[in-house]
């Protein structure tokens, strides 16, 4: 009796505890019969539950890891993408990925566009709200090492030297500080770090996760720059076109005032010598009027002529704009006392569609007016040329020259729209305009437009 219901209870109380979920009961068989089988298939059985269990609590972890940085792809890609300004976004984004990795901190900076230095644009610590520098981030051994190399940088620092150091309390060190830094990059090109810091060793997966949510961060910085840079050309646009309506209605009145003054006042004229030649008392006195009234209708001839000179040139229509651009050279020449070269490749015996003509030679007319009027040039070189399926034009000028990024960002305020309104013309046939300059090293315009 004892040797049947002896195994029979262990059993009996085993399969209890598993079905509790107690995994760990094994039995030992006494003796090769049915019941010692019995007791190895139970042993058998128990093992793999076990094993299923713990994959199945690997898959779980793995599952609600992968929608934690699901969850924070999202949220970060929510922030960059809001109508958030640039600063109050990395705020947010960097809030939700410090939380994500169990980060102690983080602080994003950028680089400034011309300049080595990094300033701080967020930063964000969970137990408290530890002094931190805002103008200009202190880089470190990781921060060097990610923007010398872009590539994730940890660093354990063992010096006061890393500023994660005295705010987590690592400057004794007896404690281990960790620094990761994430290079943010735009089209290849480094525009900042993404740095967290933390008491633990982050894992792979930590890792991974902040490197995508630096890809992430580098776009939203990307299209928050467009987005600026869309604002401030749709604010020149829209000045470019204030200024078009105010010239247009200037030109309007000046060919007015013209008109009347120059053209009325023949016509008037002409009027008196014809009640004169009316009265004339003789033959001689009649003909004396006839040869002033031709004089006065050659001279509003040639006003009328120069006034449609002024407003389009015939030439251009007629001849090309490689006749146009000559003639209108040879006129700067002789105005502005500039030493002005033209030099035409491929285009000599060639008509470019009238839309093209018109903005090349609005352009060049433009170009070589600031050389004159704001650069001071003496020499001004201008090449025409088609190459391929594209026309080229370069005004070079050796001139003061000046700085194109101070003068871009300055243009709308100070009223001086030369530019945007080439670039302009530029692009409404499709084309691009290029402009180098440096102060005292003139100024070389290029425009590219397709055939």
């Amino acid at each position: 009796t004892w040797l049947l219901t002896r195994p029979v209870q262990a059993l009996t109380e085993a399969t209890r505890r598993v079905g509790e979920g107690d995994l760990s009961p094994r039995l030992t068989p006494w003796a090769k019969d049915e019941i010692g089988y019995l007791q190895e298939s139970f042993n058998t059985m128990v093992e793999r539950l076990a094993r299923a269990r713990q994959e199945m609590a690997a898959v779980n972890e793995s599952l609600l890891r992968r929608n934690r940085e699901l969850s924070t792809l999202y949220g970060v890609s929510q922030a960059l993408s809001g109508p958030l300004e640039l600063e109050a976004a990395l705020q947010s984004a960097l809030r939700q990925t410090v939380t994500a990795v169990g980060a102690n901190g983080g602080w994003v900076c950028l680089v400034d566009a011309g300049n080595s230095d990094c300033r701080t644009y967020a930063a964000f610590w969970r137990d408290s709200a530890p002094w931190f520098p805002v103008d200009r981030c202190p880089c470190c051994t990781a921060c060097a090492k990610v923007r010398a190399n872009p590539h994730p940088a940890v660093l354990v620092p063992a010096s006061s030297e890393c500023p994660t150091c005295p705010l987590l309390g690592g400057t004794s060190g007896t404690e281990k500080v960790y620094h990761i830094a994430i290079p943010l990059q735009v089209k290849g090109e480094l525009v900042g770090l993404l740095n967290v810091a933390c008491l633990d060793e982050v894992c792979q997966e930590d890792l991974s996760l902040l490197e995508a949510v630096g890809r992430q961060v580098g776009v939203g910085i990307e299209n928050a720059r467009l987005w600026e840079e869309l604002q401030r050309k749709e604010a020149v646009r829209r000045e470019l076109l204030h200024k078009a309506l105010t010239a247009q209605e200037e030109e309007r009145r000046r060919i007015a005032r013209e008109l009347h003054d120059e053209a009325g006042q023949a016509l008037a004229a002409l009027l008196v010598n014809l009640r004169l030649i009316e009265n004339a008392s003789s033959l001689e006195e009649a003909r004396a009027q006839v040869a002033h009234m031709r004089e006065v209708v050659n001279q509003t001839l040639d006003e009328i002529r120069a006034l449609a000179w002024e407003l389009r040139p015939s030439v251009l229509d007629d001849l090309g704009l490689v006749p146009a651009l000559a003639r209108y050279i040879q006129s700067c020449r002789s105005r502005f006392g500039m030493e002005i070269d033209l030099e035409v490749v491929g285009l000599d015996q060639v008509r470019l569609p009238w839309e093209v003509e018109t903005a090349l030679y609005r352009i060049a007319q433009e170009a070589l007016t600031n050389a004159a009027r704001h650069a001071g040039a003496q020499h001004v070189s201008v090449i025409l040329e088609q190459r391929g399926d594209r026309a080229l034009l370069i005004v070079e000028d050796d001139g003061e020259g000046f700085d194109v990024a101070q003068v871009r960002a300055s243009a709308q305020k100070r009223g001086r729209l030369g530019l945007y309104g080439m670039e302009e013309r530029a692009s409404l046939v499709g084309g691009r305009l290029t402009v180098e300059s440096a102060p005292g090293s003139g100024t070389t315009i290029v425009v590219e437009v397709p055939l």
